[in-house]
């Protein structure tokens, strides 16, 4: 799959007129008819902000009608999940929808590329949405083989070429490049359960990478620190009040390893985790 041909299978399968105009639903559908669809990006959805959509639907209906495409007897949600969601809520027995025969990969696409265009997707779910589309384009089936390959493809001494296909990919994504991603969002990725599940209550990545670095011990202070409305500087000063020597030692045992040569009699697969850890830390480590 090329940049280009993602633009024009997300054009194609997504419902607007002529002059980008909504266009009417092709039919209503029986929301027990409908099921979410396994490419959906977004993994959490706010109960309250539910609720809230839910009484406006009640009210005024369903204004943006879902998109499904037919599979056997059922229809499998590409976009609209917290819709359909709230439809339940607020007790609606069917709902309108755009019905479009696509395939597993088209509606994967038409279902991350929607969901990079709207607001409120939290920074792990745009992450995630972004590395799907990477691994479509590379061809990988799994999800942590494609993260591993393009915090490989991010070094200089990677093969250019594919490297070159994820940058014109990431362009039309918008925002970041594929260094920058490898970098700054791919990391998010493997956060502790409980700083990820922070982050969809909406703690900024700057803070949970903080929080993310420093000692386990800490990491429980710090979190509660963040939720009251510490700031980055605030956090990383009680990290440095608690863990200066720590620290120092941790960075010495580090720069030996890299500089001895255990680096060489490494596994492939430890040479990768490696690789990926290189992508995200310090420039001036790095170069």
């Amino acid at each position: 799959m090329t940049a280009d041909r993602f633009s024009r299978s997300i054009t194609s399968a997504l419902p607007v007129s002529r002059g980008g105009a909504p266009r009417q639903a092709d039919r209503m559908l029986p929301i027990s008819e409908i099921r979410p669809g396994e490419a959906q990006p977004r993994s959490y959805f706010d109960e309250v902000a539910l609720e809230r959509l839910a009484a406006d639907i009640g009210e005024r209906g369903i204004l943006q009608p879902v998109l499904v495409r037919p599979v056997g007897t059922a229809y499998e949600l590409v976009d609209g999940e917290r819709r359909w969601r709230a439809a339940q809520l607020a007790g609606l027995q069917e709902v309108p929808a755009f019905i479009r025969t696509m395939t597993l990969e088209q509606a994967r696409l038409a279902a991350l590329s929607t969901a990079l265009n709207r607001e409120g997707l939290t920074p792990i779910e745009e992450a995630r949405a972004k590395l799907s589309i990477a691994a479509l384009e590379l061809g990988i089936d799994d999800l942590e083989a494609a993260r591993l390959e393009l915090g490989r493809l991010s070094r200089p001494a990677a093969d250019p070429g594919r490297a070159a296909q994820v940058d014109a990919l990431f362009a039309t994504l918008g925002g970041e490049n594929l260094r920058s991603f490898a970098k700054n969002s791919l990391p998010l990725l493997n956060y502790p359960p409980e700083l990820q599940a922070a982050m969809f209550d909406g703690l900024a990545p700057s803070k949970a990478k903080v929080i993310k670095n420093a000692p386990e011990a800490l990491r429980a202070e710090l979190l509660d620190m963040a939720r009251s409305g510490a700031t980055c500087a605030e956090l990383t000063a009680v990290v440095k009040r608690a863990t200066p020597t720590q620290q120092l030692s941790q960075a010495k045992v580090i720069g030996r390893f890299l500089a001895s040569k255990q680096v060489n009699k490494l596994t492939p697969e430890q040479a990768e985790a490696l690789a990926t850890w290189l992508a995200s830390a310090p420039e001036f480590l790095v170069t």
